[in-house]
């Protein structure tokens, strides 16, 4: 009977230490706040990822808006410059037959407001 008590003692005090490895399986306070740190950072960097990709997108979309504007800003200039000429021809043809050049006035308007939108844009653009 001694026998079959100290092979019982032997057997439980196996299974205390059996149930003791358990117990360490359980996370410290110190580790699951460790791992929600980790979970929080790897939210933020999809989400950084994320704002990322849609600023190169825009970057893109802008550098292709900047080159349009330039070369639309190119052939206005080219426009105006041509607009400018022929009212000057306009202008000499005019003080030779000694008529009135009020006419070019409208012209000469347009042509001055067209020239300070193109330096605005050029501003825009550099």
């Amino acid at each position: 009977m001694k026998q079959v008590e100290k092979i019982w003692a032997e057997l439980s005090a196996k299974a205390q230490e059996v149930e003791t490895p358990q117990e360490s399986t359980e996370l410290s306070e110190e580790v699951k706040v460790e791992l929600a740190l980790i979970d929080d950072l790897r939210a933020r960097a999809g989400a950084i990822q994320k704002d990322m990709s849609n600023l190169i997108s825009m970057r893109n979309e802008f550098a292709d808006m900047k080159r349009n504007m330039q070369k639309w800003v190119s052939s206005l200039s080219d426009t105006i410059s041509a607009q400018q000429k022929e009212i000057n021809k306009a202008s000499q043809a005019m003080d030779e037959l000694g008529v009135d050049k009020s006419s070019l006035k409208y012209y000469n308007d347009q042509v001055g407001e067209v020239l300070q939108e193109l330096k605005q844009a050029q501003g825009l653009i550099k």
